[in-house]
């Protein structure tokens, strides 16, 4: 199995250099902003794919990630707080002129335990996953990620999709849900993330990408005007496709989507009080015949979390679990495949 030589810029923020993958944010152990007691969680929603297309800017800004066999798109931090400066408030949508965002881009915070969970950059268990689903191969049925965040694993995994359409390659019908504890989360990260996946990849995509299709090793930031055909074209794949999306926000206690082939997520394990409810979630998402693949750091110093610590839990909840891929780079991390024991 392959391993990543990130290059770390300190915030996790978009400054990508020439063929290398732009620097995600090393752990979500440290926080920038203390709390005494955590505050209570939000109730699981979900979020209609209706709002997140209202959410959409005129123009998305982004870089490009190389990993191995895909080219995968991630908005550019700058543009995401842009856009939520710059949206007038609407009760339709949580992300508009919310104080919790202005907090994110402007202190930079990178964890509020109960508050904003990280998802707005790009940890290294992303990255880890994806070497593990690189060399997977067949169908993928339905798949959820939990935590998502940037979902970089989960764009992997569609770029696959989107660029099989029309082909004999074109998989039978696709259930992908995402989760993440902040919906703001959803509309700037996430789903704005996906459509760039289908515009990269997608032969649905090709005119729009023509006569100034992206540069193979971009260097700076790249944009995409959203126009009404373009939208209207990426709704033709999702049909097409037979792929059904789906997306969820709030805390996991209550979110039960139903079962699974594959639960993926990353960097999901640092605080221990959050491990049952994570625990409880990926066993119901699983299923009996689902397995789970969780990156992590071996222990997260100064909040407690581990994978021996996850490892026990899980094992309390009849789950089994085991390495799949690990490396002794840093303080060590690994991919572990869970399912039901």
């Amino acid at each position: 199995m392959f391993q990543f030589n990130w290059n770390f810029d300190s915030d996790g923020q978009d400054e990508p250099a020439q063929n290398t993958v732009p620097p995600p944010a090393s752990s979500p152990a440290h926080t920038s902003t203390s709390v005494n007691a955590d505050p209570p969680l939000e109730p699981s929603r979900e979020i209609p794919l209706t709002d997140l297309l209202r959410a959409l800017p005129s123009e998305l800004t982004y870089t490009v990630l190389s990993f191995p066999g895909a080219r995968l798109p991630r908005r550019d931090f700058h543009d995401a707080r842009l856009s939520s400066l710059a949206a007038t408030a609407d009760a339709e949508s949580e992300c508009a002129g919310e104080e919790l965002l202005r907090e994110v881009f402007d202190e930079r915070s990178d964890v509020r335990p109960g508050v904003y969970e990280g998802g707005m950059k790009t940890w290294e268990g992303a990255g880890d996953l994806v070497g593990v689903l690189s060399g997977l191969e067949g169908a993928w049925g339905s798949v959820l990620e939990i935590g998502c965040g940037t979902a970089i694993p989960t764009l992997y995994l569609l770029a696959k999709v989107f660029a099989a359409e029309g082909t004999a390659q074109q998989q039978g019908e696709i259930r992908v849900c995402l989760q993440d504890y902040n919906r703001p989360v959803l509309e700037l990260m996430t789903f704005p993330n996906i459509l760039l996946t289908w515009y990269l990849h997608s032969p649905l995509a090709a005119p729009f990408r023509f006569p100034h299709p992206p540069p193979l090793y971009p260097t700076d930031p790249l944009s995409l005007r959203l126009e009404p055909a373009l939208i209207a074209a990426f709704l033709r794949s999702l049909s097409s496709l037979r792929l059904h999306l789906s997306f969820f926000s709030g805390s996991w206690d209550a979110f039960a989507p139903g079962e699974f082939d594959w639960v993926l997520t990353s960097e999901t394990i640092y605080r221990p009080p959050s491990l049952p409810s994570l625990v409880s979630c990926i066993k119901r998402s699983i299923g009996p015949e689902g397995k789970c693949l969780l990156a992590a750091k071996d222990v997260y110093f100064g909040v407690g979390g581990s994978v021996r610590e996850f490892e026990h839990v899980a094992s309390g909840e009849g789950l089994l679990v085991k390495r799949v891929w690990e490396t002794r780079e840093g303080s060590g991390r690994c991919v572990l495949e869970v399912r039901a024991g």
